[in-house]
């Protein structure tokens, strides 16, 4: 019988005799947002460069060796190209003089579409172009398969495979009996037998039942209701086998603990076991303006600040203790959402006033670090890795301000005015004598940051390129979601950037043309210190608002391990550190670095204070 069959399909390839073109009775139309793919500015023109509009010329009954044997041409001075495509030809022509398209195949003959209305450049359009046979020709017939609950299955007919999906269309198969297979994705595979008589025109709706898989559900603690794509399928324990095959979204729900959602996938030959431990708390950081601060929750010592600690869902109290001076919260460890962090502020034992303005000095304690990265974000000025030991020291809680650059010198040099915006638009030569100044007034002895303990200080005890744990995700050179709690940078310099929130707009900068953003703003600069999450030990905007100088004369690193480094004993050049608001995400990392003469200035260019402890 299967020799059979393809003896009468090669009949019925010689059979082009009863072959007709014909454009489908209503299928021309234009299609909304179907147009030539190159963009609006280099859009495709003819030879009298005018813009093309495009035909999507769609085949049934057409093999895909027909359809690249289709010819198209039209009415004098109409210009046409055309592209194969799978299923269908792209036909592009002159919009304004395309009254009609001729359509020819040199065994199928040829068919001459008239426009119903005048073609309009750039736009797109479609039709169906059918091959339609005499079906009541002796022995020969017309069959149509569709499928339920939806088409796109695939077909076979006898065992063969006819390379269509349904709904499948043949004007001219030969009669007789078929065996039909229809198979998709998620359904099961469905047969069904027929009889086609000759000269019928025979319509065949296969409903194709669902494919289940086998799923078993645990979870610890039991009793987790589950829900599969929202729908309530029982708790756990549970073995289901009433769950489509495919992709799923599966949840777990229980009363004092934590959702759990998470992505499955389900075929019907093989068991899927899923078991989940329900977490029934969450880790809080828990950090205050300083560190080594004694912490207690509910009563209970945990230990020194800062310190990561599992809370159970709830009510709870958190104290720090510094010097027997207390400070103490109340917060709600929720399921989800919340701040997963407790800012507690002890009594400052670290603060200096200058003509009346104050500045805060945060301790930090000395140890050993791996300096540098070698992280996909990574440039390569920041290997190799090595480890560094420094000695405890100080460290301004906040980048130098306005305020007191002006209580210091006199005047004030920045681009952007605030007495709360970071100073900027100073040199590495304008800090040093700034320092003496700040040094003759207070009778301390500040300097700049080296760039080992900058670092040091900025990481707060991480290892990741951001100081809050994590690692930077970048998804536009200005877009980096888990970085906006933590620095302005280019993304959201533009956010809440109003007088209002201490922000200069009168000196604003426009940033409506930078691509990539977080955030769409369109005006953008520096913000107040102190206004994104600080690190672990209590220090803010390490990251971001304006890069900071640092003492060391630029160089490359060694990968031996060295105790509080300075940098080349010479060079013209100094380190800065941080990024700011005018740089790239990359660029605000803990490990990043750059470099500048002495002498150079810029809008987004500040520093911060640091002292020996």
């Amino acid at each position: 019988m299967k020799r059979l069959f393809l003896f009468v399909f090669a009949i019925l390839l010689s059979l082009s005799a009863f072959a007709q073109l014909e454009v489908k009775e209503g299928s021309f139309k234009e299609v909304p947002g179907f147009v030539n793919i190159n963009p609006d500015d280099n859009y495709q023109t003819d030879d009298n460069n005018l813009p093309f509009a495009v035909v999507k010329v769609r085949t049934e009954n057409i093999n895909e060796k027909q359809r690249r044997e289709l010819t198209f041409s039209g009415n004098g001075g109409t210009f046409i190209m055309f592209e194969y495509k799978d299923g269908e030809v792209w036909v592009y022509l002159t919009a304004k003089y395309a009254d009609y398209l001729k359509i020819s195949h040199p065994d199928l003959s040829s068919t001459e579409y008239t426009f119903p209305y005048d073609l309009e450049p750039k736009k797109g359009y479609e039709m169906t172009l059918v091959n339609k046979f005499n079906a009541v020709v002796s022995g020969w017939a017309a069959l149509t398969i569709t499928t339920k609950p939806e088409d796109g299955a695939k077909v076979l007919l006898n065992g063969r495979d006819v390379n269509a999906i349904t709904p499948y269309s043949n004007n001219m198969i030969p009669s007789g009996k078929y065996e039909i297979t229809v198979s998709k994705y998620k359904f099961a595979t469905t047969m069904k037998t027929i009889d086609v008589q000759d000269g019928e025109n025979k319509s065949v709706e296969i409903e194709m039942p669902f494919a289940y898989g086998k799923l078993i559900v645990n979870s610890e603690p039991s009793g987790a209701v589950i829900y599969i794509d929202g729908k309530d399928y029982g708790v756990t324990p549970a073995e289901l086998n009433n769950v489509v095959v495919g992709t799923h979204e599966l949840k777990f729900e229980k009363s004092g603990c934590a959702s759990v959602i998470k992505t499955i996938s389900l075929d019907e030959k093989n068991k899927l076991t899923i078991s989940e431990k329900l977490q029934t708390g969450r880790e809080i950081s828990i950090l205050t303006n300083g560190t080594g601060d004694q912490i207690y929750i509910d009563g209970n010592y945990v230990g020194s600040s800062p310190l990561k600690a599992t809370m159970s869902f709830g009510k709870h109290e958190v104290k720090a203790v510094r010097n027997g001076k207390e400070t103490s919260k109340k917060i709600t460890v929720a399921q989800t959402g919340g701040d997963t962090s407790v800012h507690l502020t002890c009594s400052k034992n670290n603060t200096y006033t200058v003509d009346g303005v104050a500045f805060e000095m945060v301790a930090v304690k000395g140890g050993t670090f791996t300096m540098g990265s070698d992280d996909k974000d990574a440039y390569d000025w920041e290997n190799p890795k090595h480890n560094v030991t420094v000695s405890a020291f100080m460290v301004g809680k906040f980048e130098v301000t306005q305020k007191l650059w002006t209580a210091v010198m006199g005047s004030n040099p920045s681009y952007f005015k605030g007495d709360n915006l970071p100073v900027e638009t100073v040199s590495w030569n304008d800090v040093q004598e700034f320092i003496t100044k700040l040094n003759q007034k207070t009778g301390q002895n500040f300097r700049l940051l080296t760039e080992a303990e900058w670092e040091y200080a900025a990481r707060g005890g991480t290892i990741t390129s951001l100081y809050n744990r994590k690692n930077i995700i970048i998804k536009g050179v200005r877009n980096s979601p888990n970085l906006d709690k933590l620095a302005w940078y280019a993304g959201n310099c533009g956010q809440n950037y109003t007088s209002s929130a201490g922000c200069d707009v009168s000196k604003k900068n426009d940033i409506s043309g930078w691509s990539e953003k977080q955030y769409n703003d369109n005006n953008g600069g520096t913000h107040p210190v102190g206004l994104k999450q600080p690190n672990a030990y209590g220090i803010y905007d390490m990251l971001g608002n304006v890069y900071e100088w640092c003492q060391d004369c630029y160089g490359s690193y060694s990968s031996d391990s060295q105790t509080n480094p300075m940098g080349p004993t010479s060079g013209s050049s100094r380190v800065i550190r941080g990024g700011s608001w005018f740089d790239y995400a990359r660029c605000c990392r803990v490990s990043y670095r750059m470099f500048y003469s002495s002498d150079y200035r810029s809008f987004n260019l500040g520093f911060r204070l640091a002292a020996d402890k």
